[in-house]
């Protein structure tokens, strides 16, 4: 699997004890990170995903980062070329997603 892509950005929260930041708040942070940092390598022209998968909760691949027990891989962010074009995606019915509140 790390064949996948020419780069690959371990995303890893690592919470601290903080009076006013639950760890869920952090876990969170690290979660809208990995997601910039989709949005960016998109927009700097690259193809990218985020992935997680059991390869986040493996033993080794944990050790092989060196995470603490407190820590946890958010995700894994292949980043390459593009090598044909996204399928376009079918058209949202907003209706169904979206309810409004008075």
């Amino acid at each position: 699997m790390p064949l996948r892509a020419p780069l690959i950005i371990a995303v890893i929260c690592s919470p601290k004890t903080h009076p006013k930041v639950p760890v869920i708040e952090q876990q969170l942070s690290s979660a809208c990170a990995a997601l910039q940092i989709v949005n960016m390598a998109e927009a700097l022209g690259y193809g990218a995903i985020w992935r997680t998968g059991d390869v986040a909760t493996n033993d080794q691949v944990r050790k092989g980062l060196s995470l603490s027990s407190y820590e946890s891989i958010t995700g894994f962010i292949y980043v390459g070329d593009i090598l044909e074009a996204k399928p376009i995606s079918p058209a949202v019915d907003k209706a169904k997603l979206v309810q409004y509140w008075r």
